[in-house]
């Protein structure tokens, strides 16, 4: 009965592993990223707020880009990447930068260096250079 029971149990357990891999497979082999987008202004307006699915691999700027409208970017094109000049029609005041963070925390690297690997969340926040790092 003992030997029953251990094989039972060997059973079970290898029928919940093996599910629960199954399910992490279909859930990550998707191939879709979800992306959300804030921008919040020097007095914590938010000008806008939004998210969408993307394909996986896609560069960061350009899914924004599709999110806001390239006619809500002015940006500049640099040979190491993307510089944001303003959002929503909106120029950087003097003494001003937007200060990008991904997934809460402050962005080791520009908006187009990244590409979406997995669900993201971009938040650029108008900050005074006194402000800095902060």
């Amino acid at each position: 009965m003992k030997n029953f029971n251990a094989v039972l149990a060997f059973f079970v357990l290898f029928v919940l592993v093996f599910s629960f891999g199954c399910l992490q497979t279909q859930e990550n082999s998707t191939g879709v990223s979800k992306v959300s987008v804030t921008i919040i202004s020097d007095t914590n307006e938010v000008w806008f707020s939004g998210s969408s699915d993307f394909n996986k691999g896609l560069n960061a700027f350009d899914a924004m880009k599709q999110l806001l409208g390239e006619q809500n970017i002015s940006y500049d094109s640099y040979d190491f990447g993307v510089f944001v000049k303003g959002f929503m029609g909106r120029e950087t005041p003097n003494d001003y930068f937007w200060s990008l963070s991904v997934n809460g925390s402050s962005a080791d690297k520009g908006i187009s260096s990244y590409s979406l690997d997995y669900d993201t969340n971009f938040s650029w926040e108008l900050k005074k250079l006194e402000s800095y790092p902060n």
